[in-house]
């Protein structure tokens, strides 16, 4: 009994904790462009926002991008989407990870 009294009041604790530290993550959306992308880099995008499965958009400083969905897992998505990213950039700090699962990286 004392149990199930103290597991909401946890899971309200633990919530304060998440919002207090900015738990909340950021969404990407049509909004949110990564910087630097060509005209096609942006239709790549918003293309991308719809797509489905583990899914992700990395992009480099030069404006090579990679986009990638329907992978087996979020790191499988990561993963590719940085390595297909690195093929094409020339710029010197390589690409970085934008999004995951519609989720914005920082």
């Amino acid at each position: 009994m004392m149990f199930q009294k103290l597991v909401p009041v946890t899971g309200v604790l633990l919530m304060l904790a998440a919002c207090a530290q900015g738990g909340q993550e950021a969404l990407a959306t049509a909004d949110s462009l990564p910087p630097a992308l060509s005209e096609a880099g942006q239709q790549g995008y918003l293309k991308w926002l719809s797509a489905e499965g583990d899914k992700a958009f990395a992009y480099s400083g030069d404006g090579s991008w990679a986009a990638v969905s329907g992978q087996e897992s979020r790191s499988k998505a990561r993963e590719k989407a940085l390595q297909l990213c690195e093929r094409n950039s020339k710029d010197e700090e390589g690409c970085v990870l934008f999004a995951v699962n519609g989720v914005l990286q920082r």
